[in-house]
């Protein structure tokens, strides 16, 4: 036996466990593009929060009302928007 014959005789005795496992490689490369993407999404949002932050700064707002800026344009809790404030306050 040889090439392509073989093959198949190696799938037929492995039954389903071939289909199997090309499923789990798709599922895992699935799963690895998602959580590549929302990484890339964090990244940005962290950025445009950041950007925000120093944008605002450099205009004279306070602090508190940057914080409530967050929480309306980023959909933050009060307090994780105050706590991004103070770490990006003196970038």
């Amino acid at each position: 036996m040889g090439g392509v014959n073989e093959a198949a005789h190696i799938l037929s005795l492995m039954g389903g466990q071939a289909k199997i496992t090309l499923f789990d490689q798709e599922k895992i490369a699935e799963i690895h593009d998602y959580n590549v993407a929302k990484a890339a999404r964090q990244e940005g949002r962290e950025e445009g929060i950041r950007a925000m932050v120093s944008t605002l700064r450099s205009m004279s707002v306070e602090q508190k009302q940057i914080a409530q800026k967050l929480v309306e344009q980023f959909g933050l809790l009060p307090q994780a928007a105050e706590e991004k404030v103070k770490q990006y306050w003196k970038q």
